[in-house]
């Protein structure tokens, strides 16, 4: 159904979401992106996407990684297939700065905020013609992608006070 997020009632706390629906982007590269950001903290993971778009660091490819070229920078994720969708990044950068709004007015603190939940879906694939040489026509499809991110305030472990011995 359009407009519903997932399940996230067994989230407690206080959490900040965003969702996007029919974003004109690379479905693939969207999957890669969210399982990269996925569990980082807030202030890391968009530094990560401004990171990715000036090409300081790159977005490892494991899923979908077949005709992805090799890149000196994927060695800080241990995986040699890695890339700059550039793109995708910046929707990616403002669906999480739309959710440290929505944290915000929930008086979240976001600076202890992580990425709890990323979920990217596939969208209705967009049929196009592209025109050939010689009268013919070829069709291109565009795959486009549902995006839903869930940030929630870190809980700080605190340690168990030792036993007074009497």
């Amino acid at each position: 159904m359009k407009g519903q997020y997932t399940n996230y009632t067994h989230r407690t706390g206080k959490i900040g979401k965003a969702r996007a629906d029919d974003v004109s982007i690379h479905f693939k590269q969207a999957v890669e992106i969210a399982s990269t950001i996925r569990g980082m903290p807030v202030k890391r993971a968009k530094q990560f996407l401004v990171n990715v778009m000036h090409q300081k660091e790159a977005v490892p490819f494991r899923r979908y990684r077949y005709g992805i070229g090799r890149n000196a920078q994927g060695k800080a994720w241990k995986w040699a297939q890695s890339g700059f969708p550039k793109k995708a990044s910046k929707y990616m950068l403002d669906l999480i700065r739309t959710a440290e709004n929505s944290a915000r007015q929930q008086n979240v603190n976001v600076k202890k905020c992580t990425i709890d939940h990323v979920k990217v879906n596939e969208a209705r694939v967009r049929s196009r013609r592209t025109y050939r040489a010689h009268g013919r026509i070829n069709h291109f499809d565009k795959h486009p992608c549902h995006i839903e991110i869930i940030l929630k305030e870190r809980e700080i472990a605190v340690p168990k006070a030792a036993e007074k011995k009497e």
